[in-house]
């Protein structure tokens, strides 16, 4: 998991592991790529407990709520009036 890398040697890789997170969960965490080790591990220790807790029933939303508002807008404008009409 990108968990992983949130403790790498290497900031850039931390940076871009938070980033994919912030992308993929539906929540955020106090994790900080450039805070010091010892808080890095503290954050990181939190974000596998939620894992542990969470992990089995958790699913990846592909859409934000701006792109689902949108479907949801273009569904009733164009999809709803084609099943409904005879």
């Amino acid at each position: 998991m990108i968990v992983r890398y949130l403790d790498d040697p290497s900031e850039n890789v931390r940076g871009n592991a938070q980033w994919a997170l912030t992308k993929i969960l539906p929540l955020t965490f106090a994790y900080q790529y450039s805070d010091p080790p010892e808080q890095r591990k503290k954050d990181i220790a939190a974000i596998r407990d939620w894992w542990a807790q969470n992990g089995k029933s958790f699913t990846v939303s592909t859409e934000t709520p701006e792109e689902k508002a949108r479907a949801d807008e273009e569904w009733e404008k164009h999809g709803r009036p084609l099943l409904e009409s005879p």
